[in-house]
């Protein structure tokens, strides 16, 4: 952001503490900011903007630090010049690492094609606030809306030469497919897939989604999708600025044999229906 653009923020809004926020949906000159209002509908001294997120995208926000900066850079420390403020920035989302590996035999030659989370993904993040007004932690930075979305996991593209290319759009990842070891009846190895989703914080479980696909033994090929629920240990709930690592274990279809028999239908009673009663 241009320095004419928190000069009219500190100016107008006379904030002391200025906050700033980095995700790559806003990254332009000049966002929109929204007047906060509380439940009587009387305006609050915080401004927020809007977003939506795809699981790709972080949401952070800083202040600046009181211990490294003369006045947190407010106002007065601008015009007293105060050349550059130190923001302490702290992320907002939870962040989710994901590997995969065969659950038993069935899964071996299984293909995973696609793996996503289920999360609400918009919403307003608080970006300037009064001191008297401070949200009392980083989850209360976030306004989530109801909306709820599939979050699909991505990866950095590669160039030809096989390097990792880290200023790009994310793509969609590569599938894996998944092994298993006959003679030690075990997986061979976990296989890391994707960059990382960040997803809504402070929940306590989230829903997983697997596509996969299987060559069957006739030659043809199944595409299915597995779920499954990503829980927290002795009822806690996943932190904000927190990264989490996930196996994922899968399993394949197997074939099912099926005995079958005819009855015979037994006799029963005549019913007479009487349309006129």
């Amino acid at each position: 952001y241009s320095g004419t653009f928190w000069e009219h923020i500190l100016k107008e809004e006379r904030l002391k503490y200025l906050n700033i926020k980095y995700l790559s949906l806003f990254l332009v000159p000049r966002p929109v900011l929204n007047t906060e209002y509380d439940e009587e509908g009387d305006s609050l001294a915080r401004k927020s903007v809007k977003f939506r997120i795809d699981g790709s995208q972080d949401l952070m926000v800083g202040r600046a630090n009181s211990d490294a900066t003369a006045d947190c850079f407010s106002a007065k420390s601008a015009r007293d010049g105060v050349p550059t403020p130190v923001i302490d920035m702290r992320h907002l989302l939870t962040r989710f690492s994901f590997e995969v590996v065969a659950g038993d035999k069935t899964a071996a030659g299984l293909e995973v094609q696609e793996i996503a989370v289920v999360s609400r993904c918009s919403g307003r993040m608080l970006v300037v606030w009064h001191p008297s007004q401070a949200p009392a932690s980083d989850l209360e930075k976030i306004i989530w809306d109801e909306t709820v979305d599939t979050l699909v996991l991505m990866q950095r593209p590669v160039n030809e030469e096989g390097a990792t290319e880290y200023l790009q759009e994310l793509v969609p990842m590569d599938a894996v497919t998944l092994t298993w070891d006959d003679e030690l009846d075990l997986a061979e190895d976990t296989i890391p897939v994707g960059e990382a989703l960040m997803v809504e914080p402070n929940k306590s479980e989230y829903k997983v989604r697997v596509k996969t696909k299987q060559v069957l033994d006739g030659g043809g090929t199944n595409i299915f999708w597995s779920t499954g629920i990503i829980r927290f240990a002795d009822e806690g709930n996943a932190m904000p600025g927190t990264s989490y690592k996930v196996l994922v274990k899968l399993y394949g279809l197997y074939g099912i044999e099926l005995e079958t028999s005819l009855t015979s239908w037994y006799e029963g009673e005549d019913i007479t229906v009487d349309t006129a009663e």
